[in-house]
């Protein structure tokens, strides 16, 4: 029993991480995303 447990906790702790991960780069892509357009739209008022 103590060994399920102990299954347990880690199979809790490697979602918890896999999920912090993937919101990590689910962020930093729309942030990148972000700043591409900002600096697109810069460019383009720029050389009008």
């Amino acid at each position: 029993m103590h060994i399920l447990d102990c299954l347990t906790e880690i199979a809790r702790g490697a979602l918890a991480t896999h999920a912090a991960v993937v919101k990590f780069f689910l962020w930093r892509g729309l942030v990148q995303r972000a700043f591409a357009s900002i600096f697109f739209a810069l460019g383009m008022a720029s050389e009008v």
